[in-house]
């Protein structure tokens, strides 16, 4: 990458979610649901969406893949920390 992406403050999963612009996809990397994995390439704007230690509760993975807006996606076979996670898939989105 030779841009730094943008980040945001903390906030409210649920609430994040229910006001997320529907044009604007995102990726959710969703461990242990045998997924496709992140895209290469990715040629427009998106946001990335990486769980707590521990990963994400079944509620939360629910809600998640219930918006039509969010691709689930998966960083391989390992379970990754959080900030190594997000490292990761920046890497192979901006190939």
């Amino acid at each position: 990458r030779m841009d730094i992406p943008t980040l945001h403050k903390i906030e409210n999963l649920h609430e994040k979610l229910e006001t997320w612009p529907e044009n604007v996809p995102m990726l959710a990397a969703i461990e242990r649901m045998g997924i496709e994995p992140v895209p290469r390439g990715i040629d427009y704007d998106c946001a990335l969406l990486v769980g707590p230690s521990g990963g994400f509760t079944a509620e939360e993975k629910h809600d998640i893949v219930s918006h039509s807006f969010v691709k689930p996606v998966s960083l391989g076979k390992n379970i990754l920390r959080t900030e190594t996670a997000v490292a990761a898939a920046l890497s192979i989105i901006n190939l």
